[in-house]
């Protein structure tokens, strides 16, 4: 017998002890155990047939009923799949509240393996409205089902919820923990499961957390590992990402024709797919390759047609980038007015978006030390600091020099305090130092 039939039988099994009043206790003697009744109504394989025929008789089931009760059971299901599929795609459409609200209305006891996937949508939910440890605890509720169901053993839900779970804790500022979360996810990944696409969402998002470290090497390595298993006409979101992801890296270990020939092909593939985020995110790597490259109109060009993609984003945070690099070429030029309009509209538009107004807050500084305004230049290298976290530990030991520099002559304490800090930072972390562009996201 099949495992969905013999998930479906459980089922019925369950539906009828629970009619009769009856628990797990009461059915059982000593011809079977509590502990088999369970294993039978969860569906569980190689359970002995003579047990669950013992059992229909107990509960007053005949032989002769179980094909209908199947069919009705099957037809349950279905009914609780597009109920489910119905929340998902509320959810893709950026309808959280609306998805939500579905899910709760949808009644999937935690015996059912659909309760997996019902725990799984809700975690979705409560990501989109930023709520990360209702989320947290949706995810590991389906993690505990999937594990306990056969249903699910050619599935990769349980994969997929570890990769959600990095990305709760990337977005609390945790790389640490979004990294683990990654790596868990890459080891549940079965290669002949479905979801085959996450092969790469798993890879790409540990390669992010991976460069937001400052380990760059790391990330690349993480990238070659399924580069050549790519095939060329997949160009799905996140073999984009990869393409992203090594122009990227190849951009910050100085290898810029490479970084152009990437950056170039992925805006392509964008251009093709109507990927206006990413569109938006490889103009930002070629122009932060042609500032490089000191060709200054070219990466102003860039930088400016990316914000002209504000319109299409779901998540205009991202406009900040493109602000703050812009911030920075008019400081390079010293348009001073200019320079100043841009960084403040980049802090305001990354709202709680903290790595990218972190890197806001951080030229602010810069601009107020070139304009021999010291104070104001603390304040904003403190506020970047308490707002940085764990990622880029490069640009932290940076901020930390920073702050000694202009301590250095005013106050000896907080002078040896910051320098103190940024020997930490870099003892902990050892990465080469990076230009300008390096240091915006």
């Amino acid at each position: 017998m099949s495992i969905p039939h013999l998930h479906a039988i459980g089922e019925i099994i369950r539906k009828v002890r629970k009619e009769k009043g009856f628990r797990l206790e009461d059915v059982a003697d000593e011809n079977i155990s509590p502990a088999t009744i369970s294993n039978i109504e969860r569906g569980i394989p190689h359970v002995n047939p003579e047990k669950v025929r013992y059992l229909l008789d107990k509960l007053g089931l005949e032989m002769s009923e179980i094909p209908a009760r199947l069919a009705e059971e099957s037809k349950r299901l279905k009914n609780l799949e597009f109920q489910l599929d119905s929340a998902y795609l509320l959810w893709s459409l950026n309808k959280g509240d609306a998805a939500l609200n579905k899910v709760n209305q949808i009644n999937i006891k935690d015996g059912n393996p659909l309760a997996a996937r019902l725990y799984f949508i809700k975690g979705l939910c409560f990501f989109s409205k930023k709520q990360w440890k209702r989320a947290e605890r949706e995810y590991y509720q389906a993690i505990k089902i999937v594990n306990e169901h056969p249903f699910y053993e050619n599935s990769n839900l349980e994969a997929q919820c570890f990769h959600e779970l990095g990305m709760t804790y990337y977005y609390q500022n945790d790389l640490e923990k979004a990294l683990d979360f990654a790596n868990t996810g890459i080891d549940a990944y079965k290669e002949n499961g479905d979801l085959p696409y996450l092969r790469y969402g798993l890879r790409s998002n540990k390669a992010v957390y991976l460069d937001k470290l400052g380990r760059i090497n790391e990330g690349m390595q993480t990238i070659q590992e399924v580069w050549g298993s790519i095939d060329p006409g997949h160009e799905s979101k996140h073999v984009t990402l990869l393409y992203w992801l090594k122009a990227e890296f190849l951009r910050k270990t100085g290898m810029n024709d490479e970084a152009l020939k990437y950056a170039n092909q992925g805006l392509e593939i964008s251009r093709r797919n109507e990927y206006c985020k990413f569109i938006m995110d490889f103009l930002m790597t070629l122009g932060s390759i042609y500032a490089k490259l000191v060709q200054w109109d070219k990466a102003k060009d860039c930088f400016t047609i990316a914000i002209e993609t504000r319109h299409q984003l779901k998540d205009v945070t991202a406009l900040a980038t493109p602000y703050t690099r812009l911030g920075v070429i008019q400081m390079n030029e010293e348009n001073w007015d200019e320079a100043k309009r841009l960084l403040k509209e980049a802090i305001k538009i990354a709202g709680d978006d903290l790595p990218r107004l972190s890197y806001a807050l951080m030229f602010m500084g810069d601009f107020y030390h070139k304009q021999n305004q010291p104070q104001e230049a603390i304040y904003y290298y403190e506020r970047a600091l308490k707002k940085m976290g764990s990622f880029h530990p490069t640009l932290k030991s940076k901020l930390y020099l920073r702050l000694a520099n202009l301590w250095e002559d005013a106050d000896k304490d907080e002078f040896k305090k910051h320098f103190r800090n940024m020997n930490k930072v870099r003892m902990l972390q050892k990465e080469k130092e990076m230009d300008v562009f390096d240091e915006i996201v």
